[in-house]
């Protein structure tokens, strides 16, 4: 279901991937990049606001971040609408772990737990700290992301 959005919104948002505490997810299409969708995350409040510091620097440090493991960070923005701080970032097509592992039998978990840990170790080698891992949080690539 889509959402309605004005023309000078830059994002169609589709549907709700997931929301918690912190926001709201959608998956969206970017009209500056047609046909390519992305993940659009709505923050809940302006505590980490796009005019704070603190979301700000982390999102700066995502842009910047590239691991075969991570969503790739596009945009910082607001939304026209609501003035609330929201960023874009690339869609995975994947299953959540715990569905992953189901479909693929539980010899796969070792693998697939190991890869997850690796990438947390990776972020959290920049003091970048994930707020709400949980197997849903956690996305199993359908195709392996190429160029690393």
């Amino acid at each position: 279901m889509d959402r309605p959005t004005g023309t000078d919104d830059r994002y169609i948002l589709r549907r709700v991937l997931g929301e918690g505490g912190a926001g709201r997810v959608w998956l969206a299409e970017d009209r500056s990049r047609p046909g390519e969708p992305c993940a659009v995350k709505e923050l809940a409040s302006t505590e980490r606001g796009a005019g704070g510091g603190s979301l700000r620097r982390e999102f700066a440090l995502l842009y910047s971040l590239r691991h075969p493991g991570l969503a790739e960070a596009y945009e910082l923005d607001v939304d026209p609408k609501t003035a609330m701080p929201r960023f874009s970032q690339e869609w995975i097509e994947g299953r959540a772990l715990i569905d992953a592992v189901a479909h693929e039998g539980p010899s796969s978990l070792p693998v697939l737990a190991a890869e997850a840990l690796r990438t947390l170790g990776f972020v959290h080698g920049f003091d970048l700290i994930h707020r709400d891992i949980k197997p849903d949080n956690l996305l199993v690539r359908e195709r392996p992301k190429l160029g690393y």
